[in-house]
């Protein structure tokens, strides 16, 4: 991989992590649940929540879509559908 590969993916890697703190905001904001409350539930860190949904955080785990999911009692589908709609038409992270 050379350096403008490299680039181009760390461009892609941002968009995607954008679209992510995108689709946890929303979802959060109309959870009625709150950041403590989540945090203190269902053991998803405070920090970690906090930069996921600025959009500040470098890379996320699947475990942790995942676990945000099922602390707002919905599907982890639904969370990755709503990141995929956040997404540019046709986002392909690797071309």
């Amino acid at each position: 991989m050379d350096f403008d590969d490299n680039q181009q993916l760390q461009i892609k890697k941002k968009i995607l992590i954008k679209a992510a703190a995108t689709a946890i905001k929303k979802l959060t904001a109309t959870s009625g649940k709150s950041e403590n409350a989540l945090s203190r539930e269902y053991d998803i860190a405070l920090g970690l929540l906090s930069k996921l949904k600025k959009g500040c955080y470098s890379d996320i785990k699947l475990s942790t879509i995942w676990k945000i999911a099922n602390a707002l009692d919905i599907s982890p589908i639904i969370v990755f559908q709503m990141i995929i709609d956040e997404l540019p038409q046709n986002f392909n992270f690797y071309d």
